[in-house]
């Protein structure tokens, strides 16, 4: 014989429409309208938009550190299916990558600056024929 077993556990759903009662998640109204106009910091005028200088942050090459040290990592660690147990290709080739993307990003980062103008960001490259802007 077979027994029926009834749920017994209720499910709380979001519920949208006009009744704003609060769901069981976070507590608030559900379709509750809040305001999405940007609030600034703080208000400056025309001539200290003037009088700002521009901001040229520092390089950091931490990101290229950190992929660099994955690629001996994923050599290392990728497991070899071969008998002989002779590096895996795939962990190879994988590594390599990364490697290889740690130099790109090394080059990047000592090639490019990022600088906040008045009005705008930018990027300059600061090493090139006639851009020697470092010095």
């Amino acid at each position: 014989p077979t027994t029926r077993v009834m749920a017994t556990t209720s499910l709380a759903a979001a519920t949208t429409g006009d009744n704003m009662k609060p769901n069981d998640w976070t507590g608030y109204p559900v379709g509750q309208k809040k305001s999405t106009t940007p609030v600034p910091a703080r208000k400056v005028n025309g001539l200290q938009r003037a009088t700002m200088p521009d901001v040229m942050l520092d390089p950091s090459f931490s990101l290229t550190w950190a992929i660099g040290a994955l690629g001996p990592l994923i050599m290392w660690y990728h497991p070899s299916y071969m008998a002989d147990g002779s590096p895996s290709l795939l962990g190879i080739f994988g590594g390599g990558f990364h490697i290889l993307f740690a130099a790109l990003l090394w080059v990047q980062t000592s090639r490019v600056r990022c600088v906040f103008e008045k009005d705008s960001f930018e990027f300059y490259n600061i090493k090139g024929p006639g851009l020697d802007l470092e010095n």
